[in-house]
């Protein structure tokens, strides 16, 4: 499965967990960076301040959601 396919599997996990607001607010406006390593994936923030937001709020989640749709663990 390629990185883009597998984000957007994994935000139709993520539109399960948190509220449209929260997902309109924090989720759709990430985009992945195509042809990732294994194992990796790489997602495009607009601000360091929406990096930090994700990292504290939502990449357990994120981690999850994306074990819970590849049975594997992904390095963000």
């Amino acid at each position: 499965m390629d990185s883009e396919a597998l984000w957007k599997e994994c935000l139709d996990g993520l539109s399960r967990h948190v509220s449209s607001q929260h997902y309109s607010t924090w989720f759709r406006p990430i985009k992945v960076s195509p042809g990732e390593a294994r194992g990796t994936l790489t997602l495009k923030v607009p601000n360091r301040f929406f990096l930090e937001w994700i990292k504290e709020h939502y990449l357990l989640l994120i981690q999850e959601v994306l074990r819970r749709t590849t049975d594997k663990d992904f390095k963000i």
